[in-house]
């Protein structure tokens, strides 16, 4: 039975990935231009489809992003000149933390933590981030983000 392609206003639903893809997995890719191209997902049926990013390149996973119609979009980093077009046209941004499967990154999508909150290309997210350096905490769900940490274990050999 052939497909019919989803008109705009169903568009307006899908969540946009960037992902990497491996032969057991699809992950949400840390970088920006250098991902394997754009996973869209439609969260109220199984519909997925994958556009490779073949140029690999700012501009053009921007190109991918607008015209695939997708509203919303879940990266791992992105940068504040791309932040600023794919915002501008209407494109509601959000960070996920790669080690989150793709599709708990869709089904939690309006939990995520806006990219408007960045501060800069890499600055920790919110106002009210602790301030760790380059190797501290970049994303913590917003459940967990006011509990205490526990002890680290240091008695294992």
């Amino acid at each position: 039975m052939p497909t019919i392609d989803p008109t705009p206003a169903e568009r307006t639903r899908w969540v946009a990935l960037l992902v990497s893809r491996s032969r057991q997995r699809t992950l949400l890719c840390p970088f920006f231009a250098k991902c394997d191209g754009l996973l869209l997902i439609d969260p109220l049926s199984p519909v997925r489809e994958f556009r490779p990013n073949r140029e690999r390149t700012s501009e053009a996973i921007c190109e991918l992003i607008l015209g695939s119609g997708a509203t919303k979009l879940v990266c791992g980093f992105i940068g504040t000149a791309e932040r600023e077009r794919l915002a501008a046209s209407g494109i509601d941004i959000r960070v996920g933390s790669c080690a989150r499967s793709v599709a708990s990154l869709v089904r939690e999508f309006n939990a995520l933590p806006s990219a408007s909150s960045l501060r800069g290309d890499d600055a920790p997210l919110g106002s009210d981030a602790p301030s760790r350096g380059a190797s501290g905490l970049r994303y913590a769900p917003a459940n967990t983000a006011m509990r205490p940490r526990r002890p680290r274990r240091t008695d294992r050999h």
